[in-house]
């Protein structure tokens, strides 16, 4: 009976171990900097119909400097007040620079409910990560950036209690190469300010422009 209420109600409280890592590009092994960054403590729940997101633990992003290192601080004990819970991928890791495929990393599967933790810790922490610059035509490009920026604006709750202003750098990263590449005639339409509807962008205190901070 307790492990079935661990799993439908999750942990009470949750806290996550520092991050320390280094980009390079894949094929030189040059230091990136300039990378946006983002770490994600997503809460889910299991329903018949399948796992479903139902909050954000946590979330923090950052840059990476020139030596291509970023890092995140530890942070918690914090109340859990959701009915979900961390998965064994927690804290995924998303990686954006101008040029580059759009990444994302997971800690490795764990079977038992007990390898989920309530104090979280990255199986990235400490290692170099490789970022591929793209490959194919500037069209393809921008087809892929279009797609990801989609994609991970649901994933991190952009549309949701001004989720958005959590991740300010990616935001803003994603919405001038989008913007960038619909200026030379790229016009799939990828994540841009003007997608907020005017009155959730009022709610949220940003201008519906790029030029928005």
């Amino acid at each position: 009976m307790f492990l079935m209420s661990c799993a439908v109600f999750g942990e009470r409280y949750y806290s996550a171990e520092p991050i320390e890592a280094w980009i390079v590009d894949q094929q030189t092994k040059k230091a990136l900097d300039g990378v946006v960054v983002v770490a994600h403590w997503k809460l889910m729940r299991g329903t018949v119909g399948g796992r479903i997101p139902v909050g954000t633990m946590m979330i923090l992003e950052t840059v990476t400097d020139a030596k291509g290192r970023f890092s995140f601080p530890s942070w918690g004990p914090l109340a859990n007040t959701t009915d979900g819970h961390l998965e064994h991928e927690d804290p995924e890791i998303f990686f954006f620079k101008p040029g580059y495929y759009v990444n994302g990393l997971a800690n490795h599967y764990a079977v038992r409910y007990s390898d989920k933790p309530s104090r979280r810790k990255s199986d990235w922490n400490g290692k170099t990560i490789d970022l591929r610059s793209f490959v194919g035509t500037t069209g393809e490009y921008a087809t892929h950036v279009a797609d990801k920026s989609q994609d991970l604006s649901l994933d991190l709750n952009w549309d949701k209690d001004c989720d958005f202003r959590k991740t300010p750098l990616l935001v803003q990263a994603f919405d001038r190469e989008n913007r960038s590449l619909q200026v030379r005639g790229y016009t799939k339409r990828g994540f841009v300010f003007d997608h907020f509807l005017p009155e959730y962008a009022a709610k949220c205190g940003v201008a519906k422009s790029s030029g928005a901070k």
